[in-house]
């Protein structure tokens, strides 16, 4: 499983890092995906509203799961260039004072 250090970095690696507040990994609380418990967790733990976040994945029966929360899921394929589809959803649905700006 890959901890959320391995996810920074790809995420880093496609000059994306800066859009997400935060970067939790299912490893971190030895729940994995698709169990719901992950992502009932993780937005617990960031205190927001299910409908104002993005889960990013190349597992739509793993990470697909976010979306039983309300959750928006942008399906990323692998190897593929995903970072523009990434950027036009967070221009669209995202303000720009959000919650965790600064942790």
């Amino acid at each position: 499983y890959q901890d959320r250090w391995w996810v920074r970095n790809k995420l880093a690696e496609h000059g994306m890092l800066q859009y997400f507040e935060m970067v939790i990994s299912s490893a971190t609380y030895g729940v994995h995906k698709p169990d719901m418990p992950i992502f009932e967790k993780a937005l617990k733990f960031m205190e927001v509203d299910p409908y104002k976040c993005i889960m990013v994945g190349d597992n739509m029966k793993c990470d697909g799961g976010a979306q039983y929360f309300g959750v928006k899921y942008l399906y990323v394929k692998p190897q593929s260039n995903w970072s523009q589809s990434l950027l036009t959803l967070l221009d669209d649905e995202f303000p720009k004072n959000r919650k965790l700006n600064n942790l």
